[in-house]
């Protein structure tokens, strides 16, 4: 069964999705940008479906990464935050965090 990791942040959805095709995972995404305050429900929903999370921490509102950092916790789901902007680093990152490893901070 494909791991899902749910990418939040960032504008390169295609390429995300090209990469979790091309490396066998299935991808969940949001661009992180806040629209009204009204993303706990969304967030939420990527976060129980998620298996990783990874924030895209240059390309997201703080709102947005406190909020899945928030979420995360309550689930139980392990999160990442990734410097860069490259799809390549971000699923190192959730490959690392698949494998129970803690990940490097920021």
């Amino acid at each position: 069964m494909k791991k899902r990791v749910c990418i939040i942040g960032g504008t390169q959805k295609n390429t995300f999705e090209q990469f979790a095709k091309k490396n066998g995972f299935d991808l969940l995404f949001h661009d992180g940008k806040l629209k009204g305050g009204g993303n706990k429900e969304l967030f939420s929903t990527l976060v129980k479906k998620a298996d990783a999370v990874v924030v895209m921490y240059g390309a997201c509102c703080h709102p947005s990464s406190k909020l899945a950092k928030e979420l995360c916790k309550e689930a139980n789901k392990p999160i990442g935050f990734h410097k860069g902007r490259g799809a390549s680093g971000a699923f190192n990152l959730a490959e690392t965090l698949l494998h129970g490893l803690k990940p490097a901070s920021i």
